[in-house]
């Protein structure tokens, strides 16, 4: 079997429209056919002192490539004589790449081949797409940005995987593959990967969202009574962009498009007498691989959902953007009524700082409220910026320069007992803006992930914030070190303020982990200076 032949009868069985730029060659150095190392191939491989490693050459026993001479695979042996892992030996090792996307062509088509049998949830091939700040370190976990799901449970037979995603012309991708393992039960064989493709195209995937779609004229706009019932099991997991809970993409579901005119506050109410169901709102097509227009990934715009019926979505409509809305359910039930689901005309105006890159940047002393509907276009957070947090659920990003110098504090309250997550990077050099320290590089100067009941317990309230007078200890402290207050009950929501330098710049997240309407009013404290 000669790879170069599998890899052209793989295109023209599989690719439903032409891709105008190969970036990996699965018969050459996607197939680690150009010599016996990761290096020879143009990958970069990550073992450090693992116990089981990567290799990239012709398998012992009882391994075969898909195709060809060569595949990477897992091996404890010294110098990967063997296809075999030592699953008493916790590993995480990677091999990787990068790749400059073709001006014009954001449209990725990826695939891959793997086999290995290794544990359920713990020992497993992960795939990643990361930016090139993000380096991959032997013995840790790459964080966000994976492509796909877990892959294992399928042995000796070679399995293929296809994944669509977009990228932004003219940048550079980092493409990872790590194989991990826990050090306990496990089952032979290890992860084994062959015949890599990855290929640019300027054409769009088509947006076919299935049955039960509504095209809405004009807003305002008024469903009248209908039901999910009938309408299809037609995004899923696995074609569709997760907004909020993957629970929620079980069941029949039925889809609103619509493109305000003006931009302003748009809101969506649905009245269900139905259980589990979940509003999901994205600016852009939902498919997963199918890009904006300007070639970026669609965004999350806002989400909601429970074990109730009824559903409330308010965000921040931007005029000529085209909003895909879909409700769906939990898979049992399956299906769900409505006796209406209406859309607002946009009112008044709105901000949108959803992305580090959007972040509102405060001008005064002045207290604020907000509450965001998602996590926006980018989960921002990543292993090596997100200090005590873990992924954004709904996120609100600010940018604040002390006028003067001195002690710098803040109180973010919840209007009820609803648990606000929250981080502070800096300080930045006096000038900079969320073009130049967006998404932040480092992790956090100040970080709390308590939760609401454990904040709670420990103070009698649901506040958290910085430079508390009784909670935080000491009350305030230099920039470095850093202070987190992460989760567990004997935790109270609060560190230490920041003895800040006038003209210097932070980046503030805050946070809604309950995702929930539930708005949080922030008010400063200051002493000595301090004023934003």
């Amino acid at each position: 079997m000669r790879k170069v032949f599998i890899y052209f009868l793989f295109i023209s069985v599989t690719i439903n429209h032409v891709f105008a730029t190969v970036l990996i060659n699965p018969a050459t150095q996607g197939g680690f056919e150009a010599g016996t190392s990761f290096a020879a191939n143009g990958w970069t491989e990550v073992n450090g002192a693992q116990t089981n490693k990567w290799w990239s050459k012709t398998p012992g026993n009882p391994a075969t490539p898909f195709a060809g001479t060569n595949c990477a695979y897992v091996s404890d042996h010294a110098t990967g004589n063997t296809y075999n892992y030592n699953i008493g030996n916790t590993s995480v090792v990677h091999f990787y790449r990068d790749i400059t996307i073709p001006a014009g062509e954001p449209y990725l088509s990826f695939s891959f081949y793997y086999k290995g049998q290794g544990e359920s949830s713990y020992d497993y091939i992960r795939v990643y797409n990361v930016s090139t700040g993000v380096t991959p370190v032997a013995g840790t976990q790459v964080g966000s940005g994976q492509i796909g799901g877990d892959y294992n449970l399928v042995g000796s037979n070679w399995t293929l995987v296809s994944q669509t995603f977009c990228a932004t012309p003219g940048t550079t991708i980092r493409l990872v593959f790590s194989w991990i393992n826990d050090g306990s039960v496990g089952t032979q064989f290890p992860g084994a990967i062959d015949n890599i493709s990855l290929q640019s195209s300027s054409v769009a995937p088509p947006c076919n969202l299935g049955t039960g779609v509504t095209n809405v004229v004009a807003l305002p706009y008024a469903s009248g009574a209908g039901t999910t019932c009938g309408a299809v099991n037609d995004l899923t997991t696995s074609n569709t962009t997760v907004c909020g809970s993957s629970l929620y993409l079980g069941g029949e579901d039925r889809v609103w498009i619509f493109t305000p005119l003006t931009s302003g506050t748009v809101t969506i109410n649905l009245t269900s007498s139905g259980t589990y169901t979940g509003l999901m709102l994205y600016d852009g097509c939902p498919l997963l691989g199918v890009c904006t227009p300007g070639g970026t990934a669609v965004c999350c715009v806002g989400n909601a959902t429970g074990s109730s019926g009824d559903k409330t979505i308010s965000f921040c409509a931007k005029a000529n953007h085209t909003y895909y809305l879909i409700l769906d359910s939990w898979p049992a039930p399956n299906c769900n009524p409505y006796s209406n689901l209406t859309i607002s005309a946009p009112a008044g105006s709105c901000v949108t700082n959803t992305d580090c890159t959007q972040g509102t940047t405060v001008c005064n002393s002045s207290p604020f409220t907000g509450n965001a509907s998602g996590y926006g276009c980018t989960q921002e957070l990543n292993a090596g910026n997100q200090g005590c947090l873990s992924l954004e659920h709904q996120s609100s990003w600010y940018l604040f320069s002390p006028a003067t110098t001195g002690n710098l504090g803040l109180t973010i309250a919840p209007n009820s007992g609803i648990d606000y997550d929250f981080a502070i990077w800096g300080p930045y050099p006096p000038g900079s803006n969320s073009g130049t320290i967006c998404p932040p590089a480092v992790p956090p100067i100040r970080c709390s992930f308590a939760s609401g009941g454990a904040t709670f317990g420990q103070t009698g309230s649901y506040d958290t914030g910085i430079g508390h007078s009784v909670h935080s200890v000491p009350q305030f402290a230099p920039p470095v070190p850093a202070y987190t207050d992460g989760i567990g009950n004997t935790l109270n929501g609060w560190v230490p303020g920041i003895q800040a330098t006038a003209g210097q710049v932070y980046i503030l997240l805050i946070d809604n982990f309950t995702a929930n309407t539930t708005p949080f009013n922030l008010t400063w404290s200051l002493s000595g200076g301090g004023y934003p």
